[in-house]
């Protein structure tokens, strides 16, 4: 396993060094080197690449996630498969203008993003079952979506609802209460709050700063990603905050839209659907909290992610409100007919409360217009995608935020996917009673005031909803 230096040097902790990873740069310095590949399209974002012939790949390993190629004097690190492409992502550019704070890693060491490319993502075999919580100190998000470790929680909201806020008191409060061994941060955006000075100074939080833009994010993105990996590998709990998913997201529609382009034709829905899934999760599924048979391991990494984004499925009747000012025209539920079930019954709760289901209001839920035919925009598309890889989410409600109120937490939103009074199965030789374990990692307190809350705002907020201009 990576060599790694004592806690209270934690700055130089951040990559594993290139002594312990003498096989892991042998296989990338082949990748790099004889990667057979053809460049489609190029820029500063990326390089969309298509594998070479058999025969000139003969004596040449295949492209793979984190192979590494060499264009025009620049590295760059495959990331997904779109197609029959691959897409690359910059590397030397991008390092650039990425910096750790508190601490520099060590020269001469394998780019940690290289390597998590590389590394696939924990089998559930590997995967031990969420059972322990990590208290955020904000009874809000404790109540209603309790944050496990070894988990993926997205914070989703307008810009300017407090999404990097509220990051910044989970992450504080789990190093304070040394409920994680060590916290990280990726962070692009300059205005984002800071962590406070003395936590800076305990050698247990890292900051990977840069002010690249769009899909040129990636390389330092999947670099803080991959440092914390290490950290994961090597018994300890990591928390790390990506404060955007936005790279990765403009990186997939940036590819689809040059693999269209060089096909000429538009790519099978249903086979682009499922490469994009596999994209999102090559990111997601990287949070886990492994079992103690992985090479002694037993250590944990829990991802919080930040999307900035209105179009989803579960926004609050406010935004709803706005969303319907926008659009003119207002379709009838007939329009509708041939939909999805789940779709026809929300529609008609919007009629039912008095909503028009103008082409904004549609927008806003996720739900295509009957003139659209029966698509869902890449963007809601994408969003959807990611919320259902996620292991839970935290949705902020601009007009909330607005009002003063933090955090602006929309209720009906706003979920986990574990705790919450559900059971797991352990691996045992009990009884079957006794081998169901509990996965609600709440206060009892909490779990007694939870039972019916979510029911009961849900109630109170539609009994106070009114469409706008009624």
């Amino acid at each position: 396993p990576p060599r790694l230096l004592p806690r209270s040097m934690f700055p130089r902790i951040l990559v594993p060094r290139s002594r312990g990873l003498a096989a892991l740069a042998g296989r990338q310095a082949a990748r790099f080197c004889a990667s057979a590949c053809d460049v489609v399209r190029g820029g500063d974002a990326g390089l969309l690449l298509r594998p070479a012939c058999a025969s000139a790949a003969a004596s040449a390993p295949p492209l793979a996630s984190g192979s590494v190629v060499k264009h025009q004097g620049e590295s760059f690190v495959c990331v997904f498969r779109v197609d029959a492409f691959w897409f690359a992502a910059p590397l030397s550019g991008a390092a650039k203008s990425a910096r750790w704070f508190v601490g520099q890693p060590p020269e001469g060491a394998s780019h940690p993003g290289v390597a998590c490319l590389q590394r696939p993502t924990p089998t559930q075999q590997q995967r031990e079952p969420l059972s322990e919580g990590i208290p955020t100190g904000l009874i809000g998000v404790d109540t209603l979506s309790p944050l496990g470790r070894g988990q993926s929680m997205l914070v989703c909201g307008p810009q300017g609802s407090g999404k990097s806020t509220l990051a910044r008191e989970i992450l504080e409060h789990a190093l304070t209460t040394r409920l994680v061994d060590h916290a990280l941060r990726f962070r692009t955006d300059t205005s984002a709050p800071i962590v406070d000075a003395v936590l800076q100074r305990s050698g247990a939080f890292a900051e990977l700063a840069t002010d690249a833009q769009g899909a040129a994010l990636l390389g330092p993105l999947f670099e803080a990603v991959g440092v914390a990996e290490a950290l994961r590998d090597s018994g300890r709990h990591a928390l790390l905050v990506i404060d955007t998913i936005a790279p990765l997201v403009e990186a997939w529609r940036l590819a689809r839209r040059w693999a269209e382009e060089e096909l000429g034709r538009a790519l099978d829905t249903e086979a682009a659907g499922a490469q994009r899934r596999g994209c999102f999760a090559g990111l997601l599924e990287r949070a886990a909290c492994l079992t103690t048979k992985r090479d002694g391991g037993g250590g944990s990494l829990t991802l919080l992610i930040l999307a900035e984004t209105d179009e989803m499925a579960g926004l609050g009747a406010s935004a709803a409100a706005k969303a319907a000012k926008a659009g003119a025209a207002s379709h009838g539920l007939e329009a509708f007919q041939g939909r999805k079930a789940s779709e026809i019954a929300r529609l008609e709760g919007l009629v039912k409360r008095g909503v028009p289901l103008t082409d904004g209001t549609l927008a806003a839920l996720g739900i295509a217009p009957p003139s659209a035919g029966e698509g869902v925009p890449e963007e809601a598309a994408a969003m959807r995608e990611l919320q259902s890889l996620s292991d839970g989410q935290v949705v902020l409600d601009g007009a909330v935020a607005a009002a003063g109120d933090f955090p602006a937490l929309d209720p009906g939103a706003t979920f986990s996917r574990f705790g919450l009074g559900s059971y797991g199965q352990t691996q045992t030789a009990e009884p079957s009673a006794a081998r169901q374990r509990m996965r609600d990692v709440r206060p009892p307190a909490l779990q007694a005031v939870a039972a019916h809350l979510r029911t009961e705002l849900a109630l109170e907020r539609d009994a106070r909803f009114r469409p706008q201009g009624s």
